[in-house]
């Protein structure tokens, strides 16, 4: 009984917070399917965003993200982001636009924070459809390289066997915390293990420390 107490004030808790999970480029929301529905089955509300990553840059579609968080912040307590590859930058110029003041935790999955080797070489191929690609190049003059960092605290999870996102290109500033697994750039969205780090991260503001 006193179990089952505890566990519906944790979900009430959780349900006050809710968790925007916004995918990457040449994806969608059913990407994030797996990964939202764990993140919902330990008790928080979540939002599975999405916005036309093949199209346009990547200004209009952090503005389109910050329209969203908006008119979440009255009816959350927190809002947490939960971001993959693309994403994750989409996700960092929405909130240098709209700081969000009851913030909680970030966790960018595969984030090309320094760019991408591959956006470099198959970028300007396309483009005059989607400039996010050429934005997303590892050059020191693109558009990501030169973005602030964050001053908000975030945790990363990096891929060992990522050929899109190299491992240093995920490293910021002002990462609290950061893991690495043995999976693929896509496979941390429906890796149990990425799970359950990412809900340790959104309930604790860490990872868990390795076995």
């Amino acid at each position: 009984m006193g179990g089952s107490l505890r566990k519906m004030e944790m979900n009430v808790k959780s349900n006050r917070e809710i968790v925007v999970l916004v995918h990457g480029i040449l994806s969608g929301p059913i990407w994030m399917v797996l990964l939202d529905r764990r993140i919902k089955e330990s008790g928080f509300a979540t939002r599975n965003w999405g916005y036309r990553s093949w199209l346009g840059g990547i200004e209009p579609h952090a503005q389109r993200l910050v329209e969203s968080l908006r008119s979440l912040e009255k009816a959350h307590s927190k809002i947490h982001i939960v971001a993959h590859s693309m994403g994750s930058i989409v996700t960092r110029v929405a909130l240098l636009h709209h700081p969000i003041q009851n913030l909680g935790q970030v966790v960018f999955l595969t984030p090309p924070h320094q760019g991408s080797k591959v956006a470099r070489l198959v970028g300007p191929m396309f483009r005059w459809i989607c400039p996010a690609a050429s934005q997303l190049s590892d050059h020191t003059g693109s558009y990501v390289c030169n973005l602030p960092s964050p001053d908000y605290p975030f945790g990363v999870v990096s891929a060992d066997y990522d050929f899109l996102v190299a491992a240093k290109s995920t490293h910021l500033e002002n990462c609290k915390d950061r893991i690495a697994v043995k999976t693929m750039h896509n496979g941390v969205l429906f890796s149990k293990l990425v799970s359950r780090q990412t809900i340790h991260y959104l309930q604790h503001g860490s990872f868990l420390p390795k076995a």
